[in-house]
């Protein structure tokens, strides 16, 4: 029999369960729900929001790391057995991951200065399987009006079980950000960014995969919008935009009679443009009437559109758009989210390539958490402290040229 019992944040082991919700000590928000397992990034994340101490379940067994190897045996789990097995039916059950295809390597010198560890090599593999896994699903659509399903559940499956298995990507988060075609490489990087986000905020693993599924269709109505305005070279006219902003019922159109396509799913697909104010679309929803799930898809969207280059703008540095999100607390986003955002979420998270203002390429060797926009840099063999080095600062992102 399980008791529980208040413990004290430094006292928390990665493992543990909380017993009770966990509100912010001034605004009273929800930050954790009951039954939501300790992690690295929700301790994190309990830190920052000031929290002092929790009531936890007193299990007599030992805590275990968390996220751990146990946590991917759902992913293995038959059709049959399974709880997407269930959700779906067997019929309709999620594939097994497929093997990531070999990464193309980018034609860089820049890159060749620096050397690419295990993980950075596995976040390459994945992330460039599922870039040629989405751009196949546009591509069955495009000939056959249907929606591959089991290919957007293999890339999410492949992700998730990398995450959960190498907790080490998620202290490398540029490593699941991809440079390629914006329509494929944006809804890649979304879905990857939404389950570090499910991650910090303690969701079980049928939630995250709901979450990565629902993260990687989220624009799946886009496929209906005319090419001339998803492409367009230029600022869409008041017009266009509004056709634009049909995508998001449109795409629960396309899905809504699967079995598949869960309330979960559904509500991503129709309310990630949703701000938590009002002043959204499609319906103008506010609050906590906008499903979570879209909430915590809704900053990640946000996010990779601002930093990626598009075909009428350059993407813009990445603190910038840092700025930007926690300047959107509370009117575009909730409050819960940009903090769990933070989290994981650094303007030059650790390994990125930066361009200096010397114009110099360095790699980010530590994240300097008092001012992340001032990391500890790895170039010419040497660590430079740029928070000490007062005329040397990061310019942006260094962005390899993809080819066309």
């Amino acid at each position: 029999m399980s008791t529980s019992i208040r413990t004290p944040l430094e006292a928390l082991q990665p493992g543990m369960v909380l017993a009770e919700p966990v509100f912010h000590p001034s605004d009273r928000q929800q930050l954790l729900g009951p039954g939501t397992a300790i992690t690295p990034q929700n301790l994190s994340l309990l830190y920052r929001a000031g929290v002092e101490a929790v009531t936890v379940i007193n299990f007599q067994a030992q805590p275990v790391k968390a996220p751990s190897r146990p946590l991917a045996a759902p992913v293995r789990q038959t059709a049959k057995t399974g709880p997407l097995g269930r959700l779906f039916g067997a019929n309709e059950a999620p594939a097994k991951p497929a093997t990531p295809a070999p990464p193309s390597r980018a034609e860089t010198g820049a890159l060749s200065r620096f050397t690419e560890s295990r993980i950075e090599k596995l976040a390459r593999d994945v992330v460039t399987h599922n870039v040629a896994s989405i751009r196949e699903i546009a591509n069955t659509y495009k000939e056959s009006a249907a929606i591959d399903f089991e290919k957007a559940d293999s890339c999410v499956q492949t992700t998730l079980q990398e995450i959960v298995m190498n907790k080490e990507i998620l202290n490398s988060l540029c490593d699941l950000r991809v440079y390629d075609e914006y329509t494929y490489a944006h809804s890649a990087n979304v879905m990857s960014l939404s389950l570090l986000m499910g991650v910090t905020l303690g969701y079980p693993i049928d939630k995250l995969r709901l979450l990565g599924i629902g993260a990687l269709l989220h624009d799946v109505g886009k496929n209906l919008i005319p090419d001339f305005i998803l492409n367009k070279p230029g600022k869409l006219t008041e017009a266009e935009f509004a056709v634009m902003k049909t995508h998001s019922e449109k795409g629960l159109r396309l899905i809504q009679n699967h079995r598949w396509a869960t309330p979960e799913i559904k509500g991503i697909v129709l309310h990630h443009h949703e701000k938590w104010a009002g002043g959204g679309y499609p319906y103008g929803l506010k609050g906590n009437d906008i499903p979570e799930m879209a909430r915590a898809v809704a900053i990640c969207d946000v996010w990779d559109a601002l930093i990626s280059n598009r075909v009428y703008k350059k993407g813009m540095p990445p603190n910038q758009a840092y700025r930007i999100i926690l300047e959107g607390m509370d009117t575009h986003f909730e409050r819960r989210m940009v903090w769990a955002f933070q989290n994981f979420i650094v303007p030059y998270p650790k390994n990125a390539l930066v361009l200096l203002n010397s114009g110099e390429i360095a790699k980010v060797a530590q994240v300097n958490r008092e001012d992340p926009t001032r990391p500890v840099v790895e170039m010419d063999g040497q660590l430079i402290d740029l928070g000490k080095h007062g005329r040397l600062v990061v310019q942006d992102l260094y962005r390899p040229e993809v080819k066309a």
